[in-house]
């Protein structure tokens, strides 16, 4: 992950129901992020709200530097009610950090969840989470964006 991602962010947070007649909440989001544990680790946290609820969320993030792979453990205000959703992943060669988990659905089969976290320049970053359900096409479910919040 980029060294540059370090800091506080301002944005939107673009909450996608996509079973409902009209599935798409926007709602202001902040995010930071931060070295943690000595360095070794980035957390990343963030808040958003849904129908004026404030929520906020939290990654554990760890990168390997030898091979580059990547674990999160990752809790969310709204999309979990009780424990951590542990996911495996990578960081490619823009640093773009993609990880996957996955979480019971029953009485069907574990659904998939994909959080990408990314830096497209170094004033914009962007948190992607996406979900996979058995058998059929992936639905994005969070697409927040963020720019530098301003220094006081």
């Amino acid at each position: 992950m980029k060294e540059t991602m370090i800091g506080a962010w301002v944005g939107t947070n673009l909450l996608n129901l996509s079973w409902l007649p009209n599935p798409q909440y926007l709602s202001d989001a902040t995010l930071t992020v931060a070295r943690v544990a000595g360095g070794n680790f980035f957390e990343v946290a963030y808040t958003w709200s849904h129908e004026e609820i404030p929520h906020s969320g939290r990654m554990l993030i760890s990168v390997n530097p030898g091979n580059s792979k990547a674990q999160v453990a990752w809790c969310d205000s709204w999309h979990q009610s009780v424990g951590l959703m542990l996911c495996d992943g990578t960081v490619d060669d823009t640093e773009t950090l993609t990880v996957l988990g996955t979480y019971g659905a029953p009485p069907g089969p574990d659904w998939g969840w994909r959080i990408t976290l990314g830096q497209p320049t170094d004033e914009t970053l962007e948190l992607v989470m996406v979900n996979i359900p058995p058998g059929g096409p992936d639905d994005l479910a969070v697409r927040a964006t963020f720019t530098r919040a301003m220094s006081a």
